[in-house]
C-alpha cells in the first residue's frame, strides 16, 4: 500500500503495468490461490469492498489461508470481463478522503481469481460451484437480481426464472444457479455452501432464502426440504460508498502506484461488514480483517437504518435547500454538524441498542 500526501507527477510514459507491480510487491501468491468463494456480481461495490476485505485477509494471513480465492460470475453486462482479464482480473482500490488532509492510499487487489460469463459457461459455473474446495457462495446483484415481486417473494411469472423453472439444469438466474448447484452438492452427498447476500437490503439473507426455497420447492420438494433443513443464508449488513466510475478514477494508479488500471475503484476509506456467524461449513476467520461477526443482526440494522439512512436523509433535505451539492460540504457546515450530534442523540435514546453501540457508530460522523 502506499500512503501519499503530495503525490509525484509521473509522465506516461513512465507507467507500469499492474502486473508488473504484483510481481514486484505482492503480499500473497496468487499462483496458488484455490477457489473457495463463488460470486455473483463482481460490480463495482463488489470490488470495493468484499474483494477488498478477502484480499486484505488474505495479505494478512499469507499461505495458510489461500483457499479463499474467489471466482467472480457474470449474468449481465460482460464489460468487467472484458476490461479486467487483460489485467489478469488485478485492479487498484484507492481511499480517498476530503478530509484528514486529503489522504489517499492506493493498493492493487488480488482476491479474484477469475471471472466468468455465467451464461456461456453454465456448466463450468455450476461445477466449481459443486466443488469440495467451494464453501461460501456470494451476491452482490442488487435488488433486481433477486426477481422478486412487489412483497418480496419470488416472482415466478419473471421471464428469467421461468426459463430456470423449465430448464432447471441450464439456469440464467442466481437463484437458478444457486439451487441446481445445491442439488449437485446433495446428489454428491456434500454439505452445502453457505450463501451469503452483500446486498443493501435489510434481512437480506432471510429474503434470499425465501426465494431459493420457493424456487426449489416449485422444481422438487424434496430438494427444498434438504436445503430448508441443511443449508444456511446468514443475514448482512453491509456499508461503504463505491461512486460510479469517474474519468478522474484514473488518475489515483497513475499518480500513487506508477501504473495504468483499465478499471480502478476508489472509495471512501469507511466499510462496514457484519455477518451472522450462522454457516454450513468452513469460512475464513475474516473477524480478523476487520468483519463483525454476530449472533444476532437486529442491533446492526437498527444503526445502518436509523444512524446512516435516516440522518443522511435529513442532512441532504437541509443541504438542498441550503444550495450545498455534496453531503461532506453540508456536514462540515458548524450549524450541520450540530444539528447532526443532536438529531443522533435523539435516535440513541428512541433506539433499542445499547448506548455504547450507539456511539462507535456517532463516531464516524
Amino acid at each position: 500500500m502506499v500512503n501519499l500526501l503530495r503525490p509525484p507527477s509521473v509522465s506516461s510514459h513512465r507507467l507500469g503495468t499492474i502486473t508488473g507491480l504484483w510481481g514486484e510487491q505482492s503480499p500473497y501468491d496468487r499462483r496458488a490461490l484455490n477457489t473457495g468463494i463463488v460470486h455473483f456480481g463482481p460490480g463495482r461495490f463488489f470490488r470495493g469492498h468484499l474483494a477488498y476485505i478477502i484480499h486484505n485477509y488474505l495479505a494478512q494471513k499469507g499461505s495458510p489461508e489461500q483457499r479463499w480465492g474467489i471466482c467472480g460470475v457474470s449474468l449481465k453486462s460482460q464489460r468487467t470481463i472484458t476490461t479486467l482479464k487483460p489485467q489478469r482480473f488485478l485492479y487498484t482500490l484507492t481511499k480517498h478522503s476530503s478530509c484528514a488532509k486529503n489522504r489517499e492510499e492506493a493498493e492493487v487487489i488480488g482476491s479474484i481469481r477469475e471471472i466468468v460469463n455465467g451464461r456461456e459457461k453454465c456448466e463450468y459455473v455450476l461445477e466449481k460451484m459443486a466443488s469440495p474446495s467451494v464453501h461460501l457462495v456470494t451476491l452482490t446483484i442488487t435488488q433486481g437480481g433477486y426477481h422478486l415481486d412487489k412483497n418480496f417473494n419470488l416472482d415466478t411469472a419473471n421471464e428469467d426464472i421461468a426459463h430456470d423453472l423449465q430448464n432447471p439444469s441450464t439456469p440464467t438466474t442466481a437463484i437458478g444457479f444457486i439451487v441446481e448447484a445445491l442439488r449437485r452438492r446433495c446428489d454428491y452427498n456434500m454439505a452445502p455452501f453457505t450463501t451469503l447476500s452483500c446486498d443493501n437490503l435489510p434481512r437480506n439473507g432471510e429474503i434470499l432464502r425465501k426465494a431459493v426455497l420457493a424456487y426449489a420447492d416449485l422444481i422438487d420438494p424434496t430438494l427444498a426440504e434438504y436445503i430448508r433443513d441443511n443449508a444456511t443464508f446468514p443475514n448482512t449488513v453491509v456499508d461503504r460508498i463505491v461512486p460510479q466510475e469517474q474519468e478522474s478514477d484514473y488518475n489515483y494508479p497513475n499518480r500513487l502506484l506508477q501504473v495504468r488500471d483499465r478499471a480502478p475503484i476508489v472509495t471512501e476509506p469507511f466499510w462496514q461488514f457484519v455477518v451472522e456467524d450462522n454457516f454450513t461449513g468452513d469460512r475464513p476467520k475474516w473477524e480478523d480483517a476487520g468483519v463483525t461477526m454476530t449472533n444476532d443482526i437486529t442491533p446492526f440494522l437498527y444503526m445502518k437504518s436509523r444512524f446512516l439512512n435516516a440522518v443522511h436523509s435529513f442532512v441532504a433535505c437541509l443541504a438542498v435547500r441550503a444550495g450545498i451539492k455534496y453531503m461532506h460540504d453540508a456536514i462540515r457546515q458548524p450549524e450541520f454538524h450540530l444539528f447532526t450530534r443532536l438529531l443522533m442523540d435523539d435516535i440513541a435514546a428512541a433506539t433499542p441498542v445499547p448506548r455504547h453501540m450507539c456511539e462507535q457508530y456517532m463516531a464516524y460522523y
